[in-house]
């Protein structure tokens, strides 16, 4: 209820002298002459119970005044005359604290309290009906933890004015009294609200903080034992994921991670520590030995704690992709590493492995691919390839998207090193190509089979490799090759072989890549044709133009490329390439070529005219309606379409269109 505060005037009242008179014998504790006054001027009740005296900045009412000063027969009396109670009890004032601290919007009952006239507080509440959740900006228990008055908190909670759980601050977070003492670190607070049976885990509302999570972040060791030794949940996360023991550990607070770890007897807690153990080290944090030794004690306590509650590790088995080292299980295994920082790294991803695979947690992979990359750097390239191949079934396993640009880059690189090369790795890395997850007809991945089949060719000239060796990849170049992919583009693995466009889809490293890998290449275009001649068609037609390869091949000029792409025009033709095929604009080869010894080829190649080709040209010329005589799928209608039909279905096409939009 909103009181009405205004002083009146000497014209609606008696003199102002009056008031002053009644401020005297409240001042000076005179309840008999303060009686006596207002039962013999009734007309003035009203008004002094409504009036605030002012002096120098503070204001207070007389019933604050008798508060303040612990006149309970004042208190008495002037309740007793009040002829609207409520008017009295909620009347505000400014007034100095016992800490000298200036508070605002202070009513009687507050002023009871912060001098510890219980008496008058209890009177105040009893009698006067006042509110005793009303403080000055949030409720008189949380206010008094936050002021640390143990004696005003009894003197709430004993008396049963208040509800420990029920009251909360009045912003958004609503803390209980238990988290406000927790905040403080006030534990003769604290132990006293925990024996009155403060709900402990509660959580606030707008970040779900117990009074645990919140000591912990300010820091409170005794706080922290308190309540964990009170039973307070060491497991429960916060809405952002944190847990008591994560947030010690993010905010560097040792004491607090030993404490909470004593607490601690479950799997789950040892994984946390563990997982945080894991993720500094592989942060790489340079000169911060501090934190590293941190870190290291959060090792030591998870294996000692393991040990002492029977709680092992399910550790992965060694695998070549970290050096066959399995994770530490004894305090005497995690010592003979930790000066190690290589070791203490393949350490880090064990544990990441181990915890994080089964979550499918993405966080697990770039670590590995970090490490991928520094082994490169340091030409430790068998390290590398083991442990990319491991990190390529991991995104398997997790059904992921993923590509074998890595591999490129790193066959590449070994290349470049002129180093012996590792075939088996280099087959383990092919084969992978025919996974599931590799078996998309997209740009990226068609590119990289290409260029491992550029990288093959390199490979099958080292005079070191076995016959054996030879074989796998010879079966490897026939399989990609019975695949039959192509690109969205309709372009074939020929089609890119022959295209000096192709060295513009090398977009990863390619500072590394352009030096070994380029197109036109002649090298795996043999390849090709002479391991999977039986699955190529060497006159396929692109679905950006219906070029086939030979067309590509005529196209390109001398200066896109130090390949001899006239040996690339022979090589096609040998193989059976049509040099008279008609593209969807009416060209062949010989229309698009740039190079004059390749139209010099082209010509020698058209001259004299097949007998066939001349027929199916005329027959396209002709317009005879040759799909109603026989099967589409002919291998004549497909001479057919090669010769001119091509052209045709494209015009028809375009005048479709055209009377589509008009």
């Amino acid at each position: 209820m909103e009181i009405s505060q205004r002083s009146y005037s000497s014209t609606e009242r008696e003199d102002p002298s009056i008031i002053n008179e009644l401020y005297e014998l409240v001042f000076h504790n005179q309840p008999e002459e303060l009686k006596f006054y207002l039962q013999s001027k009734p007309d003035i009740i009203s008004y002094i119970f409504t009036h605030i005296h002012r002096s120098d900045v503070e204001h207070y009412s007389f019933l604050m005044l008798a508060s303040l000063r612990g006149y309970d027969a004042i208190v008495d009396i002037l309740l007793q005359h009040c002829p609207n109670c409520i008017n009295q009890i909620a009347l505000q004032g400014h007034v100095y604290g016992v800490n000298g601290v200036l508070i605002k919007n202070a009513t009687a009952l507050w002023c009871a309290l912060d001098r510890g006239h219980f008496t008058i507080a209890k009177t105040l509440i009893d009698l006067g009906k006042a509110n005793a959740d009303d403080g000055t900006s949030t409720p008189f228990l949380i206010e008094a933890v936050f002021r640390e008055r143990l004696d005003i908190v009894q003197f709430l909670v004993e008396n049963d004015y208040v509800d420990i759980n029920g009251t909360v601050t009045r912003d958004r977070n609503k803390y209980t009294s238990l988290i406000a003492a927790a905040s403080l670190n006030n534990t003769q607070i604290l132990t006293y609200i925990i024996e009155k049976g403060a709900e402990l885990d509660y959580r606030t509302y707008a970040h779900d903080d117990t009074a645990l999570t919140t000591a912990i972040k300010r820091g409170h060791l005794a706080s922290v034992k308190l309540l964990c030794s009170a039973g307070a949940s060491c497991g429960t996360a916060n809405r952002f994921g944190d847990t008591p023991l994560i947030l010690a550990i993010k905010n560097d607070h040792v004491d607090i991670v030993d404490t909470l770890v004593e607490h601690t007897h479950d799997d789950i807690a040892f994984n946390f520590l563990e997982r945080n153990a894991a993720f500094f080290i592989l942060s790489d944090h340079d000169g911060q030995r501090q934190q590293h030794e941190f870190m290291m004690r959060l090792l030591q306590q998870s294996i000692q704690r393991r040990e002492q509650f029977n709680v092992p590790k399910t550790i992965i088995e060694p695998v070549a992709a970290y050096d066959f080292h399995k994770e530490c299980q004894s305090i005497d295994e995690l010592d003979k590493i930790k000066h190690d920082r290589d070791r203490l790294y393949i350490e880090a991803l064990l544990i990441q492995e181990r915890l994080l695979l089964p979550v499918k947690d993405v966080k697990l992979f770039e670590p590995l691919l970090t490490r991928v990359i520094v082994l490169v750097e340091r030409s430790e390239f068998d390290r590398a390839l083991h442990l990319a191949l491991h990190t390529f079934h991991l995104y398997q396993q997790l059904k992921l998207e993923t590509k074998i640009h890595r591999f490129v880059w790193i066959f590449c690189r070994i290349l470049h090193a002129n180093v012996h090369f590792p075939v088996h790795l280099f087959l383990a890395a092919c084969n992978l190509l025919f996974e599931p997850s590799q078996q998309k007809s997209d740009d990226e991945t068609l590119n990289n089979a290409l260029y491992l089949a550029v990288i093959a060719t390199k490979v099958l000239e080292q005079e070191a490799i076995g016959n054996k060796d030879r074989d796998a990849i010879i079966r490897w170049i026939q399989e990609l090759c019975r695949q039959q992919r192509i690109m969205p583009t309709g372009q074939t693995l020929l089609h890119l072989s022959v295209d000096s466009r192709t060295n513009n889809n090398i977009n990863y490293r390619s500072d590394d890549i352009t030096p070994a890998i380029v197109f036109p290449n002649l090298a795996v275009t043999k390849l090709f044709l002479k391991y999977g001649r039986r699955w190529i068609d060497v006159d396929a037609t692109d679905g950006i133009r219906g070029d086939t390869a030979l067309h590509l091949i005529s196209r390109c000029s001398i200066q896109d490329t130090d390949m001899p792409s006239e040996a690339i025009a022979k090589l096609l033709i040998n193989e059976g390439a049509h040099a008279d095929c008609i593209n969807k604009y009416g060209e062949t080869p010989i229309d698009v070529a740039t190079n004059n010894l390749i139209k010099s080829l082209l010509r020698l190649r058209q001259s004299p005219s097949l007998l066939k080709c001349r027929c199916a040209r005329l027959i396209i010329d002709q317009k005879v309606p040759y799909e109603q005589l026989w099967p589409k799928e002919t291998l004549l209608n497909k001479f057919l379409f090669l010769h001119g039909g091509l052209k045709c279905e494209h015009a028809l096409l375009e005048d479709d269109l055209m009377e589509l939009f008009d």
